[in-house]
């Protein structure tokens, strides 16, 4: 009848309760399974972890030490071939410049000689660049104290100095130089110079001097801006009042003030033959 309802069924409902659990038991089983799995597969992974730590520390452990030569002034590449010998790995840390050592050779390192490692440890090595290059200054023009400063602050040194005269660049400056400005210097190179002795003089002529006295010849050439002169006779030098009886340049001769004059004196012959 309409107005009724319907009755229920304890039988099935029973069976769909129990339906129910089993469903939800076999959800709890089967993650407590995959709890299991990953624990296992954890345990796992980090026995083999542990293991191999184990292994690489005990291998570490009893592996020999071996003793760090010394490297200095060694060859880096000859270096790095010692240390890999070895079994040790070299790393090249640096460079710097060094006066003593060439370019390449080892300066330094790091654990330093007579040190005892493990194999497979790094060694830092330090090399050499060579001595430091220094350019050398443009010297020309300046006067020889203001040449020799700026060698000074270039680290090189004045090696020599000769002079010649020179038309228009005045006394005491350089006309030129060795090195030439701009190459390339050690620290400690030399550096000549060549200095002005001014305007060259004018040329004189050599008068004749033959018959004069030692003393007024002398005189006659320092007027004329000769001052390097020599008055011998024979073997020894001639007094002042003894006449010339040869010259050296001869008369009429061109020459530099600065050229050395030598008057001879010989015997003066007097009236009737006689010498004196």
């Amino acid at each position: 009848m309409s107005g009724t309802r319907p009755e229920h069924d304890p039988t099935a409902q029973r069976a769909s309760a129990s339906r129910a659990g089993g469903s939800r038991a076999r959800r709890s089983g089967q993650w407590l399974l995959r709890l299991l799995l990953a624990g296992c597969v954890l345990l796992s992974v980090g026995g083999v972890l542990a293991l191999s730590t184990w292994l690489t520390l005990s291998y570490s452990v009893r592996r020999p030490e071996v003793t760090l030569p010394d490297l200095s002034g060694v060859d880096g590449l000859v270096a790095e071939q010692r240390l890999r010998g070895l079994g040790l790995e070299p790393e090249i840390s640096g460079r710097r410049f060094d006066a003593q050592q060439p370019a390449g050779n080892v300066l330094d390192q790091f654990p330093p000689p007579g040190s005892r490692t493990k194999p497979g440890r790094p060694v830092r090595l330090i090399l050499s660049l060579g001595p430091e290059r220094s350019e050398v200054p443009d010297l020309t023009g300046s006067s020889l104290r203001r040449a020799q400063l700026a060698l000074r602050a270039a680290d090189l040194r004045l090696e020599s100095t000769a002079s010649a005269y020179h038309p228009t660049i005045p006394l005491g400056r350089v006309i030129a130089q060795s090195p030439q400005a701009g190459s390339a210097g050690y620290p400690g190179d030399g550096v000549s110079l060549l200095v002005s002795a001014g305007p060259p003089p004018a040329s004189v002529v050599m008068p004749s001097l033959t018959g004069w006295s030692v003393a007024a010849a002398r005189r006659r050439l320092q007027r004329a801006g000769i001052e390097r002169i020599n008055g011998v006779r024979g073997e020894r030098e001639a007094a002042a009042s003894e006449r010339v009886t040869d010259q050296d340049p001869a008369p009429g001769t061109r020459l530099d003030p600065s050229a050395r004059v030598t008057l001879i004196a010989g015997p003066v012959i007097l009236a009737g033959g006689e010498s004196r």
